[in-house]
Order: C-alpha cells, then sequence, then structure tokens
C-alpha cells in the first residue's frame, strides 16, 4: 500500500489492465503460437461458454485486448472446454502469473530507460558545466530536466 501523497505503487502502476488470449497462452505454453487445431478447440470452447460469433472472433481470431477479469473468465471457459495449455492449470494463477512477468518486464524497461536518461544527463552536465539549464544554479541542489 502506498503512502500518502507518494502515488501508486510500482505493482499498481507497471502491471498491465488489458492482455490479449494469445499473449497469454503464449506465456502458458512456453513462448508458442496458437495453432489452427488450438485456434478451433478456443472457439468450440467458447461456443459452449455461451459467446456469440462476433465475440469470439475478436477474442480468438482479431485478438482483441480484454479486460484482466474478462481475461480470467475466457481462461476459465478455455480450461473448462480442455484447450491445449489450459486443461491442466488454474486459470486464476496462470493470469497472476502473467501479469507478474509482464509487469516486471515493463518495470525493468523502465529503470532502464531512466538509468540512460540519467546517463545522458551527467554527461551534459560534464560536458558543459556552465549550462544554467542543466546545471545547478545558486545554492539550490534541484536539477532543472528539460521535461
Amino acid at each position: 500500500m502506498p503512502l500518502p501523497f507518494t502515488g501508486k505503487s510500482n505493482i499498481v502502476k507497471f502491471t498491465p489492465t488489458k492482455a490479449k488470449v494469445s499473449s497469454l497462452y503464449k506465456s502458458v505454453t512456453k513462448n508458442s503460437a496458437m495453432s489452427a487445431s488450438v485456434k478451433a478447440s478456443a472457439i468450440k470452447a467458447l461456443q459452449n461458454a455461451g459467446y456469440d460469433s462476433t465475440k469470439i472472433s475478436k477474442i480468438v481470431n482479431k485478438d482483441e485486448a480484454l479486460s484482466v477479469a474478462k481475461l480470467k473468465q475466457v481462461a476459465r471457459d478455455l480450461k473448462a472446454g480442455k484447450v491445449y495449455g489450459f486443461a491442466t492449470k488454474n486459470p486464476d494463477i496462470v493470469v497472476k502469473q502473467y501479469l507478474n512477468k509482464e509487469r516486471l518486464k515493463s518495470q525493468s524497461i523502465a529503470r532502464i530507460r531512466k538509468e540512460h536518461m540519467l546517463e545522458e544527463r551527467a554527461d551534459d552536465i560534464k560536458s558543459n558545466p556552465n549550462n544554467s539549464r542543466l546545471s545547478n544554479s545558486g545554492t539550490s541542489s534541484r536539477v532543472n530536466l528539460p521535461f
């Protein structure tokens, strides 16, 4: 839980709010794409779960991004239909693991981006110490960044 006035925690900030079924499938099956037979069994499982054909087309064929709650429900329906990759695993745990993996990816990308920005600023300050926009001014210890 974040402290007052500190903003969102990193878990909330970097966890995706939407995801695609194909990305979840790749995560479950360790980087294999959905084959035609798996797509056919997924379509059949979703039809048995009561989805209409347009929604099934958006989920399976057009690979629409779904909210986390809908993604969990689709994963449950795929498990009920015994679709390869979902048949033996708990859908809630699979989705949670996928979201954690994606969160860690985005956190590391943000960390690397921040390190590169700080290195560039340090190089700019070293190369041109008289630039008032990048260096400290007066007694203040705050660096004025241009963004």
